[in-house]
């Protein structure tokens, strides 16, 4: 790969032509290093006139003196030095700065006082004296900076920066999970569908190990025990934890807008499952697509889906965390978890139904029900309800899918 470098001296051109120049000096040096010097300029008015050419460098050196606008007016000339340093400054804060290398014929006492007059823009390791072999030195070091500099990893931080800002706001090794997913999204060599696998994992490692504790540790969910609690109380008003606590969001209250829940569902509940669990019944066959052609879309699809989330954490953190918009429900005799079933107590029953405290329950008419007795229900099989009476019965439970408890 060759890099674009441009060059700004008073002094290195004004004894032959700058073709000239380049050519019998530095042409070989840096074309041996994948260096390329598109740009010459002796003074800032030059290099400012280009601009435009200038914004593709990949990397600028610079003399210590030289003028604004012609030669400079003596040794000590920093006018056009100092609207460099400024530009620098400027460039350095831009998704893509270009790297800057100070190449003096001072002695090493100005240079030293140089760098403490202006330590922001030149570091000690970047700055080259005009003297026998540091020519080649600087060559490579400006090689090997740029190839540091473009690595896969610095390119997807400078893409990305923003979103991985959101997922370090959550934690580190959000941050870390995040960039992983980042790399396999958008590599340009491509990349292995068993690699893609699994990194799909790490989307279900953002919202179990990093979001769900984070919120827990902020209040802005209650201490429940599983993700799939976190994802019940994300789409409905109520939910019953492992842990013996029933937690019930506040009146008027939402933990996240429908849009934002609709993604967190699709994304964790549907898509990461349909890859992570092998067994019948997979809706969407995701692994099967993956497998079988080079799309990518899906794979991207569900890391937007998933930067949403951690847009929602990083716009609501602060409000939610100050006033919860949960509840624990006074404990009484009630829905509780056994293993992978529920046992609900029958607190009221009807023509067609029985409740508890918390579901609907339609009867299965060769049972006979009365108030207290138990019934055993499948986790799985307590689903929404999505009758009338649905914010007082957050769950139904078909007459088929229960037993009595003896």
């Amino acid at each position: 790969m060759n890099y674009k470098i441009g060059w700004i001296d008073d002094q290195l051109w004004d004894v032959i032509s700058v073709e000239k120049q380049y050519k019998d000096l530095c042409q070989k040096t840096f074309n041996d290093s994948g260096l390329e010097v598109v740009l010459f300029a002796t003074d800032w008015n030059t290099f400012n006139d280009q601009r435009g050419e200038a914004n593709n460098l990949d990397a600028v050196i610079f003399d210590m003196n030289f003028a604004k606008s012609g030669n400079p007016k003596d040794d000590s000339d920093k006018s056009g030095l100092v609207y460099c340093l400024s530009w620098i400054d400027q460039q350095k804060k831009s998704p893509r700065p270009i790297l800057c290398y100070l190449y003096s014929g001072r002695d090493e006492e100005q240079i030293k006082d140089f760098l403490c007059d202006y330590p922001e823009s030149f570091s000690r390791d970047n700055v080259f004296r005009k003297e026998h072999g540091e020519l080649a030195v600087m060559a490579k070091k400006i090689k090997k900076d740029l190839d540091e500099d473009n690595s896969s990893e610095k390119r997807i931080r400078r893409r990305f920066s923003k979103e991985l800002d959101l997922a370090r706001e959550i934690s580190s090794q959000c941050e870390n999970y995040l960039q992983s997913i980042l790399l396999v999204a958008f590599n340009e060599d491509g990349v292995e569908p068993l690699e893609i696998e699994k990194t799909i994992g790490f989307f279900r490692d953002i919202f179990e190990k990093c979001l769900l504790v984070k919120c827990k540790e902020e209040k802005i969910l209650p201490p429940l025990e599983a993700l799939g609690e976190a994802s019940t109380l994300a789409f409905s008003k109520i939910v019953v934890s492992k842990n013996g606590c029933t937690y019930k969001l506040k009146e008027g209250t939402e933990l996240m807008d429908t849009a934002t829940s609709y993604l967190y569902g699709k994304v964790l509940n549907i898509m990461v499952n349909d890859v992570m669990h092998v067994k019948d019944g997979l809706r969407i066959e995701i692994r099967k697509h993956i497998q079988q052609t080079d799309d990518l879309n899906i794979y991207r699809g569900m890391l937007f889906m998933t930067l949403s989330i951690l847009q929602w954490y990083h716009d609501h953190r602060e409000q939610l965390s100050t006033n919860p918009v949960w509840y624990e429900v006074e404990s009484e005799d009630g829905d509780c978890f056994d293993g992978e079933d529920v046992i609900v107590t029958i607190n009221y029953v009807k023509d067609k139904f029985v409740f508890s405290k918390n579901a609907k329950i339609k009867k299965k008419f060769s049972l006979d029900y009365s108030k207290g007795m138990k019934l055993r229900v499948k986790q799985k099989d307590m689903v929404e309800n999505t009758g009338f009476d649905k914010d007082r019965y957050p769950y139904y439970v078909d007459c088929n899918k229960h037993t009595i408890e003896e």
